[in-house]
């Protein structure tokens, strides 16, 4: 019945005899350090008022000039709209999504004039950088704002004619991926070819996001957190290099696993989140305290997927979840009940990106005292898609993976009281992205054996 968490698995690569040691940054932990990719797991946007919105900003902490690429993604994971933002050395960016579904992009010239402490140039751009920046839209035409929109609130676009990537809600919801990058183009993470050609590597980006909502009767509150930060592994060098990683899988796994006769699985290099959570709630009371848990779950569509597959990013199946009150009592569902696939009629779907309050039947309910606070362990293990069973194979040397694995995960949490307090911080993560795959009913934290 019984496994161990792992808490910590350091990752090291490969080292020749003069220079062999340990490499304290090659590791699976997510920390809030400068990374190559920084993930908003989810955003929301009142497409109709200046209720709701979502803000982030992006640091560079490099002196040379960086180029970061922001992917919307639909919540089921469809890439629907990118764009670009320049940033001089030591800049900042700052991004109100609200501007972006009115039809405003702004961002520093790319020709710019670097500070006094900044360098001019970044010798990993192409040479094509200032006349690709130099492009970049500051309106988004009318007929694409129309198909934005329509993406993000309908689920629909004119590319898959009436079928459906995308949930239907009245606001725009989905996440985002913020990539350095080595020019500016539309292409994203959705195209193969994006790997070897504009992504980079190296770990320069910090950044933080904010959930505004303004409306007085089911909102009035605010609360920010900082992104995701994903290293590469190792760091550096230009678009298209081939270095090796001792990483199990990567962040992108699932978007480079299909690419025959492409660059190896590994190709991004970026560190793989987790699937095993601890998160803090507190829920009711006279003081009306809610939790909410912001998710993001790793998608099960591969590179170049048909536009009917992605409704498999809709309901995705998880292992389990479990209540624990504040008197030790531990709550959880029967194997007909929620979070087993397939899912029982009329019960919510897990989607790629969501927002939903501990209240909800997604989780098990508190059945024997009244309780109002506790904490509730979340597994996203996702062994059953065939995107995250195939071979895995490195470099000559370098690592194989093999079998199962974990489906990535985020969650953040947001908790709010009187419909006026608010306060996110991020869910505690028991195990990092390349720990063993944990299975139904194990035991939570140290005690039982682990197997791979």
């Amino acid at each position: 019945m019984l496994q161990r968490i792992a808490l910590s698995v350091a990752v090291v690569l490969f080292a020749s005899a003069a220079n062999a040691g340990t490499r304290n940054d090659d590791s699976c932990d997510i920390a809030v350090t400068p990374a190559a990719t920084l993930l908003l797991p989810y955003f929301e946007v009142d497409v109709n008022s200046n209720m709701r919105t979502t803000l982030f900003s992006i640091i560079n902490t490099s002196p040379q000039p960086q180029i970061a690429q922001v992917t919307l993604w639909t919540d089921w994971a469809y890439p629907a709209y990118s764009f670009d933002l320049f940033l001089t050395g030591y800049d900042v960016q700052s991004v109100n999504l609200r501007d972006i579904f009115a039809g405003a992009i702004s961002s520093t010239p790319a020709n710019a004039a670097p500070g006094n402490r900044s360098q001019s140039a970044n010798p990993n751009h192409l040479t094509s950088m200032v006349s690709d920046c130099s492009q970049r839209p500051a309106v988004i035409p009318a007929s694409m704002l129309d198909e934005l929109r329509t993406v993000f609130t309908i689920g629909t676009i004119s590319s898959c004619g009436r079928t459906r990537v995308g949930g239907t809600h009245v606001n725009a919801i989905g996440y985002a991926t913020i990539d350095v990058v080595a020019t500016c183009s539309p292409m994203t993470a959705g195209d193969p070819s994006w790997f070897s050609s504009k992504l980079l590597f190296d770990n320069v980006l910090t950044g933080d996001y904010q959930h505004i909502d303004s409306e007085v009767i089911r909102g009035n509150y605010a609360g920010g957190s900082p992104l995701v930060h994903i290293r590469a592994i190792p760091e550096g060098g230009p678009s298209g290099s081939i270095v090796g990683t001792n990483l199990p899988f990567t962040f992108y796994d699932r978007l480079t696993g299909g690419i025959i006769g492409g660059p190896p699985r590994t190709v991004d290099r970026r560190q793989p989140l987790p699937s095993t959570f601890a998160m803090h709630y507190v829920q009711g009371s006279t003081h009306d305290y809610v939790t909410r848990a912001l998710w993001w779950r790793e998608a099960v569509t591969g590179s170049g997927a048909a536009c009917p597959e992605y409704f498999n990013n809709a309901v995705i199946p998880y292992l389990e979840t479990i209540r624990f009150d504040e008197h030790e009592n531990s709550y959880t569902f029967h194997d007909n009940g929620v979070g087993i696939s397939p899912r029982p009629p009329g019960e919510p779907g897990m989607q790629v990106s969501s927002r939903m309050p501990t209240s909800t039947n997604l989780f098990p309910e508190n059945l024997s005292t009244r309780d109002v606070a506790g904490w509730i362990y979340f597994n996203a293990g996702n062994r059953g898609s065939a995107a995250y069973s195939a071979a895995r194979k490195g470099f000559a040397g370098g690592p194989t993976f093999i079998g199962p694995r974990n489906g990535q995960s985020w969650i953040t949490i947001e908790m709010s009281s009187d419909g006026r307090f608010s306060v996110m911080f991020d869910a505690a993560a028991l195990a990092n992205g390349c720990s063993v795959v944990q299975q139904k009913e194990a035991q939570i934290g140290p005690g039982a054996n682990t197997t791979p």
